[in-house]
């Protein structure tokens, strides 16, 4: 650390070179906490906008009287919280996480039937069984999936 001092002093050009490279490295860091902090704010607000929901789903915690509700009845009225936590929380994520954060939300949203186009959410929660499964468990991974995206860092 001496010899760096004693350097600076003997070439100030080094010297600013290095106080510029400290400026630039602390701004970034800084940054990055923001952005960090940022995340966490709106992947909170993500997590919260599912709560409700996924304990009602979950049988071992649905609040006593509820447990014979469908997966329809308990997704419906939560859907355009769901959809604009979804709008707020994309943004925060990564490129390259977006693709399979839409592939996950697609999924709970939206289901598909071959030769036609995206048939709108929800119908696939108020069935018997979809896909040989029972629509609430769907739902729970479904959901999880997408809560995997909103965790804090």
């Amino acid at each position: 650390m001496w010899e760096l001092c004693q350097q600076i002093i003997k070439n100030p050009i080094s010297g600013i070179i290095w106080a510029l490279i400290a400026f630039l490295v602390g701004n970034r860091l800084a940054i990055g906490r923001e952005k960090i902090k940022d995340f966490n704010c709106a992947a909170a607000f993500f997590r919260e906008a599912f709560l409700p929901e996924r304990r009602l789903l979950d049988i071992r915690h649905a609040p006593e009287g509820s447990e014979n509700k469908s997966a329809l009845d308990i997704i419906e009225p939560a859907i355009q919280r769901h959809t604009e936590a979804m709008l707020r929380f994309v943004h925060y994520l990564p490129r390259w996480k977006r693709i399979g954060f839409t592939r996950a939300w697609n999924k709970y949203a939206h289901y598909k039937v071959k030769g036609e186009s995206d048939t709108p959410y929800l119908a696939m929660y108020g069935q018997e069984k979809w896909e040989g499964k029972d629509p609430k468990e769907l739902a729970i991974k479904r959901i999880d999936k997408l809560l995997k995206y909103a965790k804090r860092k």
